[in-house]
């Protein structure tokens, strides 16, 4: 490439700017953990101001208080009757899940179903 760097096209190197403020997203010198105010590599008039901290509050709702403890896994009263309860709800919904999917019993070789299994008999099978 030698000859062509009077050439308006060849590429010179662009001087170094300062960049004004900071290049980072915290307020202060990660190496060090002190803040840009005390220790900074620019002149004390040219460092970056501190950021003005705000302070979000997190919004609650009070409106559905709950009557199970999760840390304590119980319910607040009643916890007996309310666990059996629930336990019979969810064999009842497993139980549901459960025939949705399991109709045939392939040990046995029939259905479950007497109602399904006379039926396979009556119209699937040939004729004796």
């Amino acid at each position: 490439m030698k000859g062509l760097e009077s050439h308006p096209d060849y590429p010179k190197e662009k001087p170094w700017k300062f960049k004004g403020g900071s290049d980072t997203n915290v307020d202060y010198n990660i190496i060090s953990g002190i803040g840009f105010q005390q220790h900074h590599y620019a002149a004390p008039d040219k460092r970056p101001k501190e950021k003005q901290v705000i302070v979000k509050q997190k919004e609650t709702t009070t409106t559905g208080l709950r009557d199970y403890n999760i840390i304590s896994n119980r319910y607040l009263e009643l916890h007996e009757e309310k666990s059996k309860t629930d336990k019979v709800i969810e064999k009842s919904e497993l139980a549901e899940k459960y025939w949705k999917t399991h109709t045939y019993d392939a040990l046995t070789g029939q259905y479950f179903d007497p109602s399904k299994e006379d039926e396979f008999q009556k119209y699937c099978l040939w004729p004796n």
